[in-house]
């Protein structure tokens, strides 16, 4: 397998705030604060797992932000005027020009303040978020269909395109093992720790999802 980066380590007292990008699960909140710094990695809509689950609480993307908003100490969120649904694959990219916009100039893979400066960081990103949701069909359990034809373009187009590229992928368990869940297994587990610009690679040469998932 490729190596790649390390993260970088925070300097003085920061807060960092990372995009995440968005796959096939939901992109999990982390928030740690110590003596010297507050790193945090925002909860970012995506497509429902392959296992089927969702978020817990409210439903869809309003449930995101919901856990957004608290993961951020937001006690009381603004309402947001939506500028429109968007793709996910379109939004972070949105999301980093918005968060441009208000002062907030990313890195490539997230954003570094002042701590002084986090609680306006977290009320940015929510906004951000907020005026640009994905829609909530993205965020319902996946068919049994639906897992199943994400499985076989995993084996048959995914595995191997990112082995062409360098990446080291086992073998899959089988489908009836897979759709039970007795074997946990994706590609994207075996990429190691990738930079922005490899993630943005690896997803643009070898997308995530398949094309056809939400036709009928």
């Amino acid at each position: 397998m490729r190596s790649t980066r390390r993260p970088r380590t925070p300097a003085a007292i920061t807060a960092v705030v990372l995009l995440c990008a968005v796959a096939v699960s939901a992109c999990g909140s982390d928030s740690r604060f110590g003596d010297d710094a507050a790193t945090a990695s925002p909860t970012v809509a995506a497509t429902a797992t392959a296992a089927g689950s969702t978020p817990s609480g409210p439903a869809g993307y309003a449930g995101l932000l919901e856990a957004q908003a608290e993961q951020y100490g937001i006690t009381d969120p603004p309402v947001v005027e939506v500028v429109r649904v968007v793709e996910p694959s379109e939004q972070p990219a949105l999301i980093e020009d918005c968060m441009a916009e208000a002062g907030f100039e990313s890195d490539g893979g997230g954003w570094e303040v002042p701590m002084d400066q986090k609680d306006a960081l977290g009320l940015a990103m929510y906004v951000c978020y907020a005026q640009y949701p994905i829609d909530d069909k993205y965020l319902t359990p996946l068919t049994d269909l639906q897992r199943e034809k994400i499985y076989r373009y995993w084996v048959d187009v995914r595995s191997p395109c990112l082995e062409d590229m360098g990446y080291e992928i086992p073998d899959p368990p089988t489908l009836e093992s897979w759709l039970a869940g007795g074997e946990d297994w994706a590609p994207h587990y075996y990429l190691g720790h990738l930079s922005p610009d490899e993630a943005a690679e690896a997803q643009t040469r070898c997308p995530e999802n398949p094309p056809d998932l939400y036709e009928p």
